[in-house]
């Protein structure tokens, strides 16, 4: 069984010749189990090939719409860069009217603050509580092998809608790491006042019950700075520090009344 392939791709078996340029040919179908059989009628071509071939025609529109392909998978990819672009300059735009037009008095002196050098001090807070440290200090960036400074730390500048804005220190300078939110301050004083009254507002929101419990005696860490605790806070952490002692000591008693049994056996 002689096999050719026809101009289109189909394969078939020569089953004779008709004359000089025309040959009797009988398209070859696959069956299920993948066995190929000369099936259907037999027809009269003129052009055979030994191995399956392809017009240049075909090949350029194959060519084409693969390049095409590619081209529409890089608009789709471009697009939607430019949507999520959008969106953010959208909301910046949005922050920017917001912050230009209720902008307070307050957020404006501490930016001039800033430009203008007079920054001393700084009072970060986070969840775990407050630290007050010295602009430069706090700004100089430390690398993870020992504590010499390797640069500088980022200090972003973030705009809310009420015009208020919120300054952060991150612990990189690529703003990796984590941030902890800053009060800038012109004086140790200054940076005292405002973590004082920070605390006081902390206090007020456990007074006023929007707190589970008041913040912590230590929550002003570090040898800069002091803060004045209330009583009313005072006495709750030892009354809990007592309920914990309380506790602490009828778990050992039960424990050595356990030992004492186990003695006497």
């Amino acid at each position: 069984m002689k096999v050719k392939f026809l101009s289109n791709g189909k394969k078939v078996v020569v089953v004779g010749k008709l004359n000089n340029t025309e040959f009797i040919v009988q398209e070859i179908f696959c069956t299920e189990d993948g066995a190929e059989i000369p099936s259907g009628e037999r027809f009269v071509v003129k052009s055979l090939h030994d191995a399956p071939v392809q017009s240049w025609g075909d090949r350029r529109i194959a060519e084409n719409e693969g390049a095409l392909a590619r081209i529409e998978k890089q608009v789709a990819v471009e697009s939607d860069k430019l949507r999520q672009a959008q969106i953010i300059a959208a909301a910046k735009i949005r922050s920017l009217r917001a912050i230009a037009n209720e902008v307070t008095e307050d957020s404006l002196a501490e930016l001039e603050s800033f430009v203008s050098g007079d920054v001393k001090y700084v009072v970060k807070l986070n969840w775990n509580g407050c630290q007050i440290a010295k602009f430069d200090e706090a700004l100089a960036s430390k690398d993870d092998w020992s504590n010499t400074a390797s640069g500088l730390k980022l200090l972003s500048l973030f705009g809310q809608a009420d015009g208020t804005l919120q300054w952060r220190i991150h612990l990189y300078s690529d703003h990796s790491g984590g941030s902890d939110t800053i009060l800038p301050a012109t004086s140790l004083q200054d940076a005292t006042a405002k973590a004082q009254t920070f605390y006081d507002e902390l206090v007020d929101d456990w007074r006023n019950g929007d707190a589970t419990h008041p913040p912590k005696l230590d929550w002003l860490r570090g040898d800069c700075g002091r803060i004045e605790i209330p009583n009313d806070v005072k006495k709750w952490h030892n009354a809990k520090a007592k309920d914990a002692k309380k506790k602490q000591i009828a778990e050992l008693e039960a424990k050595l009344t356990e030992l004492q049994k186990g003695i006497a056996r």
